[in-house]
């Protein structure tokens, strides 16, 4: 074993020491993950349905969901 000092990067996380205490991120590996997709370039939605989505009410329940 040997000491490498501070840690910075840990499975993929990065870690940044404060005054506070230690600062965890990942997004590094969002943007990686991103690049891989082809999807750098898209543009950021709040949710993936439309706002203002309302179901009938002829629609069914699910038995057991």
């Amino acid at each position: 074993m040997k000491d490498l000092g501070p840690i910075h990067h840990f499975l993929g996380i990065e870690i940044t020491h404060t005054s506070e205490g230690l600062y965890l991120s990942q997004s590094n590996y969002a943007l990686t993950i991103l690049e891989r997709a082809g999807m750098v370039d898209c543009k950021p939605m709040s949710t993936s349905l439309e706002a203002k989505t309302k179901t009938a009410a002829t629609d069914m329940l699910l038995q057991d969901p």
